[in-house]
């Protein structure tokens, strides 16, 4: 029998993982969207979360006790490390008890998402199906969710949810529908076009258009482009990459011409791939407030990683955006976080890089990375890419093949790399 120091030097451990086991989660939900992230980091990341989690499990019924004192103050991490736990023990009765507190603090869910995304397949059999087939939606949303993380299609119970009342059921079901490749319910996505929830629409549009429609679908995308608000941004990112060159410059100079929209024609202009729009970029790069963001849609068009190619440069003396008078309040924090791990460019060496390699790139050819869209380009993005470039890789490769199912770039390390060896 082990001493009272021994025991409680074990229990100090445990706590430790249990403490840090959320922080790494916490963290990792940052890294999945960064600007400077490649899949071996990430991996390095989860190797050390995995190892947390590992050694939980490691200390038996004294982990399982630690982990269920820290839900007595519930965040993503905590919630994400308790359910992580209960899967892969398949301990129901305390899933059970996580899915209703999931419920009750939907600032948290993100951490029970994640957990489904986090375990094996293996952990979820007979777990998803009986989450299908609850009466409660809300016990069914997190099982299409499990679905989407996976890569599994839900069969029936995602062409009924389609149909359903209960509007985070039925947002959770077009998303689903579009990252599943199922072509077949492509009507009701495009029926869902007419909703009363804007979200709804949105999603609508976004999975229809991934389904593989280029008609009405991409219309009312265009529409969500050119108005500013909460589906502005991904509306921008997904049309520019789908519609023709002419389509797209239309778009773009239609957002140029409003100054409070440079960031999201930035966003356009690394989604449309046009070198015309590089010396624009150049001059966006004198600019604080969104040099950044400027010198990641030249990094996306052209290939050139600023950091790699010495083409980065110190931020200025004072970088915050809200000091800068050009943003409100309200949103400089948003602004600071989008930008937050992206390189500051150099304008002069980007400047001369672009003279001396420019006439490699030629005008109104979409350009993904330095290169044509193809599905050997899109797959070496994601096996080499940076993490906001392997998701527009993971876009294009959906678009490129619209019954196929999404990539999923915030899965765990290594399933993203054996996913990558089979497609190759």
């Amino acid at each position: 029998m082990l001493d009272p120091v021994s025991n409680a030097t074990l229990e100090y451990v445990a706590q430790q993982y249990v403490e840090d086991s959320a922080l790494l989660r916490n963290a990792r939900s940052g890294l999945v969207r960064s600007g400077d992230i490649r899949l071996r980091d990430l991996k390095r990341h989860d190797e050390r979360l995995s190892a947390h989690l590992d050694g939980l499990a490691l200390a038996g019924e004294m982990g399982r006790r630690l982990v269920s004192r820290a839900l007595e103050n519930p965040g993503k991490g905590e919630l994400f490390t308790a359910a992580v736990c209960a899967l892969r023990e398949r301990r129901l009765d305390e899933l059970t008890k996580l899915l209703a507190l999931a419920e009750a603090l939907p600032e948290a869910r993100a951490g029970l998402y994640s957990a489904f995304g986090w375990v094996s397949a293996q952990c979820l059999r007979g777990v998803a199906a009986a989450l299908l087939d609850a009466k409660a939606s809300y016990h069914r949303a997190i099982g299409l969710v499990a679905c989407g993380m996976h890569g599994v299609d839900a069969g029936l119970a995602l062409t009924t949810a389609l149909s359903e009342t209960d509007a985070a059921l039925v947002a959770v079901a077009i998303r689903l529908a579009g990252q599943s490749g199922r072509t077949d319910l492509l009507p009701q996505c495009l029926d869902r076009l007419r909703a009363e929830v804007p979200g709804h629409r949105f999603l609508a549009a976004r999975s229809a258009v991934l389904l593989g429609d280029h008609g009405i679908a991409l219309d009312s995308l265009q529409d969500m482009a050119l108005a500013p608000g909460a589906y502005q941004a991904p509306a921008v990112g997904l049309l520019l990459k789908t519609v023709p060159l002419s389509r797209a410059h239309e778009v773009l100079t239609t957002l140029a011409r409003d100054p409070s929209q440079t960031r999201v024609t930035l966003h356009g202009i690394a989604s449309a791939g046009d070198p015309r729009y590089v010396d624009w970029l150049l001059a966006r790069m004198q600019d604080p407030t969104c040099a950044r963001l400027a010198g990641h849609a030249f990094n996306v068009v052209t290939g050139a990683d600023l950091s790699d190619r010495h083409l980065d440069t110190n931020p200025p003396a004072d970088d915050s955006p809200a000091s800068e008078g050009a943003l409100h309040a309200d949103s400089a924090a948003a602004v600071e976080d989008e930008d937050e791990s992206l390189p500051w460019p150099c304008p002069a060496k980007t400047a001369a890089w672009w003279n001396e390699n420019g006439d490699t790139f030629p005008p109104s050819v979409r350009h993904f990375m330095g290169q044509a869209v193809t599905r050997a380009h899109c797959l070496a993005v994601l096996r080499s890419g940076r993490q906001r470039s392997r998701a527009a890789a993971a876009e294009y490769l959906r678009l490129l093949s619209p019954s196929s199912s999404s990539f999923n770039v915030a899965a765990p390390a290594w399933r993203q790399e054996r996913l990558i060896e089979a497609a190759i």
